[in-house]
């Protein structure tokens, strides 16, 4: 799929994501047994949800399963939970049009299937030309996104707090 084309499919997934959503509420992290997030099918892919970045008019779905070909043209979850403070999403900078001027600050909103929606404050941003496991764990984050730059081949690590 190429971005043009995937950019025009985004606003449609993301109407139909929330379509398919319980009316959104506020979510939290908790103990439970089970930290497996809800996806459902559409157009032959698994969606984990909605991400939101309100400042810089972004509001992308993303994929259940990591592919970074598909992570070319739309986030997908790299690793972990919403529900234990572990998701990574990656992504790249044609779909995060905002990770040169993301700020310490900045908020992000990301809407799970279930219509739990977490809202995060940007509380760290580290720039790298490596991408490694190590580098994408934070201790301190509830939230990591990783933006590859297809030019500079440099990434984005947007560290976010609950």
């Amino acid at each position: 799929v190429s971005q043009k084309k995937a950019n025009k499919e985004i606003p449609q997934i993301v109407s139909s994501l929330y379509d398919l959503m319980p009316e959104t509420h506020g979510g939290f992290l908790d103990d439970r047994s089970d930290y497996s997030m809800p996806s459902v099918e559409l157009n032959k892919k698994d969606y984990m949800g909605v991400i939101e970045i309100p400042l810089y008019h972004i509001t992308l779905p993303f994929k259940a399963n990591w592919d970074s070909k598909d992570a070319e043209t739309i986030p997908c979850r790299y690793y972990g939970s919403i529900y234990n403070g572990s998701l990574i999403i990656g992504a790249s900078e044609s779909n995060i049009r905002c990770s040169d001027v993301i700020s310490i600050g900045d908020d992000i909103t990301v809407t799970d299937m279930t219509g739990a929606m977490f809202s995060y404050t940007v509380s760290d941003i580290i720039i790298t030309d490596i991408i490694e496991a190590e580098a994408l764990t934070n201790e301190n984050a509830d939230l990591t996104l990783f933006v590859k730059d297809a030019l500079s081949n440099e990434y984005t690590i947007i560290f976010c707090n609950l």
